[in-house]
């Protein structure tokens, strides 16, 4: 048996939502690094069970949507990029990737469709992979369910994949195929009820001033309203912003633009913080990775 070499994860066998994961980078560290991830793994995902895998850094986080049938029938919907996030909780996802090949693109859609079929999955899944910058991919995990970021893949491929999930779940065969190219490009930006001068501290209270942006290649996923409490018992979560424009230059400004128009008051949120992202280089040239907010953060304070 090989020896192990650090850093590796450990990681919550029920886990999900970036919760349940620890990154141990010396023997010395493991203890403790277990020992805090049974624990939030219990009491979160109500299993105590844990594995341990390679510790990929400097990579990208890149995920394929698929959709199958009872029949047998399993496509693809592209790809989706969500390198931008913070302690592997997803931030700013788009689609499709800026960032990987054609040529390695269409490897990773045939994997991923493979392994759905091979396992003979029903429904919407997403197959997800980190990508180095050689653009050597790594499976890490599939998703059997809708993902909060399917607006984007829905934006440039026109298709509405809860309904197909819907069809399929009723036991009819997929009515649809993978298009033959994705149109345009299209970006989701999460908006959370936290303060991110306070290290994300939840933010607590009665919304007021709500006003969301509107017009041509926008598009809002919310639950909040004027008058609504929002409390610390739920994912920090408020909103959705989604934007689509004929090119992935267009689409930053149009995403700009809607968050300026975004007004939420009586609570503290990370809108602001989701700005500068879009406008920093690294975003721009697609040259950041999954631990990027974190160095970003660091230098900025």
């Amino acid at each position: 048996m090989p020896e192990l070499q650090y850093p590796v994860l450990l990681k919550a066998v029920g886990g999900g939502g970036g919760k349940g994961i620890r990154t141990v980078r010396a023997p010395e560290e493991m203890k403790d690094a277990f020992t805090a991830c049974v624990n939030e793994a219990r009491a979160a995902f109500g299993s105590d069970q844990v594995f341990l895998e390679k510790c990929l850094e400097n990579v990208r986080h890149v995920e394929v949507q698929i959709l199958a049938d009872s029949f047998g029938n399993a496509i693809h919907l592209f790809d989706r990029d969500c390198t931008m996030q913070r302690r592997h909780q997803k931030m700013i996802e788009e689609a499709v990737s800026p960032f990987i090949s054609p040529e390695v693109k269409q490897k990773i859609y045939g994997d991923a469709v493979r392994i759905i079929r091979d396992i003979h999955y029903v429904g919407a899944a997403t197959v997800e992979f980190l990508v180095d910058r050689e653009e050597h991919y790594y499976f890490m995990e599939v998703n059997p369910r809708i993902q909060v970021e399917h607006p984007v893949t829905e934006m440039v491929t026109g298709l509405d994949i809860v309904k197909e999930q819907i069809r399929v779940a009723l036991g009819e065969p997929l009515a649809i195929r993978t298009p033959d190219a994705p149109h345009g490009h299209a970006i989701q930006v999460r908006v959370n009820a936290e303060d991110p001068e306070r290290d994300f501290m939840s933010s607590i209270g009665t919304v007021t001033g709500c006003t969301f942006p509107a017009g041509s290649g926008i598009r809002i996923e919310t639950f909040i309203h004027d008058g609504l409490r929002i409390t610390p018992y739920y994912d920090s979560m408020i909103a959705k912003i989604i934007v689509w424009a004929e090119n992935r230059e267009m689409a930053i400004k149009r995403m700009c633009y809607a968050l300026d128009e975004l007004e939420i008051g009586g609570i503290t949120t990370n809108v602001r913080l989701q700005k500068e992202l879009l406008g920093t280089e690294a975003f721009a040239s697609s040259s950041s990775h999954t631990t990027y907010v974190e160095d970003y953060l660091k230098n900025r304070t």
